[in-house]
């Protein structure tokens, strides 16, 4: 329960030194001069001592602020003449955070395919086999934009773009539909050095793929792809690999989006909105230390969010689109796997679309296994931490046969 009220915001961030004193974080706040500058503090103090801070959102008043410290309790009331009134800081509600990994409570639900439809079950070549809605009570918990399922198709692995694995088993009903998860886990993905990532601009991962004994994940903003060992688990340091030529060029919010192993050691890499001369979409064919550029040609508004192989070899594609008026878009197609060579301009062919009224959210993951010779298909939705967006979590099965033919 929040002390200061309902109207408070809680802003907060696993911290590696969960012992951390209160001592540290009150000479590190005394240090401030300003309101502006403590303000800045109160963020430090999250991230660098896993501190929970909590806003109030104050009336309207003139710009004024007081900073009290008896004993363990500290308190900075700032006050910012501005149309929303006066944003006030209480560090003397700065709480050690829990440990960096631990379980988390998350709820499901289910989906229906066509919310105008719930009969339907079918679209194209996929047979829909359930779909859940994800929630938790955890601030954290959200921004899916990977994802991997074992080769028993039993648990998944996704990571989050705010820098964190959840991993999670999945759940079938008799029917052998999706019906929920267990055992969930939440926990901070680790730099190069060992410890959590704790600073925003390093946490952007948006692309997972398996590389034998090893997790590969890119990341945007700071745009690099890291491994990180299966062996380790989410404890695993990571390791920098693939440096790309030229990937520190594209746009912060455009880099790598898209990811996937074609064999092992052998990758394709797609961006977000690093644009060729001709207007397509940059990406790369990486071969050990080769790495030979292509590229991918959208059409309208979709851009590739995710990848994956399928048993034939070839190459499935998450699309996503966005418009003011229209929403999100949603549409998988196929990249024949003869036409992925260096300098290839690589032209993919929709096999099924997602739009209103069938269910449809910012889908990023996608996910591919063969169990028991059927070519099961996972899809997750990042939410963006937005109360207008949802995690989701489909599942369907692909009739290979029938984009084969086509």
């Amino acid at each position: 329960m929040n002390p200061r009220g309902e109207n408070a915001y809680r802003y907060f961030v696993p911290t590696p030194n969960p012992q951390a004193s209160a001592a540290g974080p009150r000479r590190l706040f005394q240090k401030a001069s300003g309101p502006f500058k403590r303000i800045r503090r109160a963020y430090i103090l999250a991230t660098r001592y896993g501190c929970l801070v909590t806003f109030d959102f104050m009336p309207l008043t003139f710009p004024k602020y007081r900073c009290v410290l008896p004993r363990r309790i500290f308190r900075l009331r700032c006050g910012i003449l501005a149309a929303l009134g006066l944003l006030a800081v209480a560090p003397g509600l700065i709480t050690a955070a829990p440990a960096w990994a631990e379980p988390i409570d998350v709820t499901t639900s289910s989906v229906a395919l066509d919310r105008r439809d719930a009969a339907r079950q079918t679209l194209g070549p996929l047979t829909y086999l359930g779909g859940l809605r994800l929630r938790s009570p955890s601030r954290i918990f959200g921004g899916l934009s990977g994802l991997e399922v074992s080769e028993d198709g039993r648990r998944l692995l996704a990571i989050s773009d705010r820098g964190f694995w959840f991993s999670a088993d999945l759940v079938f009903g008799a029917d052998g539909r999706l019906s929920g998860l267990a055992n969930t886990d939440f926990s901070r993905m680790r730099g190069r050095d060992g410890k959590p990532l704790t600073r925003r601009f390093l946490q952007d991962a948006e692309a997972l793929a398996r590389d034998g004994g090893d997790y590969l994940v890119a990341f945007e903003g700071a745009h690099r792809i890291w491994r990180y060992s299966v062996a380790r688990g989410t404890m695993a340091a990571g390791v920098p690999t693939h440096a790309i030529p030229g990937l520190r060029g594209l746009p912060s919010n455009g880099g790598i989006e898209a990811l996937t192993v074609l064999r092992p050691g052998v990758l394709l890499v797609l961006s977000e909105d690093g644009r060729t001369p001709e207007g397509d979409l940059r990406g790369w064919l990486i071969d050990g230390e080769q790495h030979g550029e292509l590229s991918f040609v959208t059409q309208g508004r979709f851009k590739p969010t995710d990848l994956a192989v399928l048993p034939s070899g070839d190459l499935l594609v998450l699309e996503r689109s966005f418009s003011g008026l229209g929403g999100f878009g949603v549409r998988l197609s196929v990249i024949g796997r003869e036409t992925v060579v260096p300098g290839a301009r690589l032209v993919a062919r929709e096999i099924a679309r997602f739009r209103a009224p069938l269910v449809v959210d910012n889908f990023e993951g996608l996910a591919v296994v063969e169990v028991g010779g059927r070519t099961l298909l996972y899809m997750v939705s990042d939410d963006n931490f937005s109360a207008f967006q949802r995690n989701l979590l489909l599942m369907f099965e692909l009739d290979e046969s029938q984009i084969t033919s086509q």
